[in-house]
């Protein structure tokens, strides 16, 4: 079972891999809600191509913001 904590720290490492690379990075509050949502929704940061071992993810703070929405309202369905 993926914890929030683990689809976290996929997520805050390509938000760090986004501000390496100049982008307006996904901030950490962003990274553990998104966390949560996915973790509640039963899947893993891979869902949304954030894995540790993906070397090529990024993160910023708007695709993190789209993701969030998306969640929300998946769960409100």
């Amino acid at each position: 079972m993926t914890t929030q904590k683990s689809i976290a720290i996929a997520l805050d490492t390509a938000a760090s891999r986004a501000k390496g690379l100049g982008l307006a990075a996904a901030t950490s509050k962003q990274c553990w809600f998104l966390a949560g949502l996915i973790a509640k929704a039963g899947r893993d940061a891979s869902d949304i191509g954030c894995q540790i071992s993906n070397s090529q993810a990024v993160l910023t703070a708007k695709q993190a913001s789209l993701y969030i929405n998306d969640y929300l309202r998946e769960q409100a369905a």
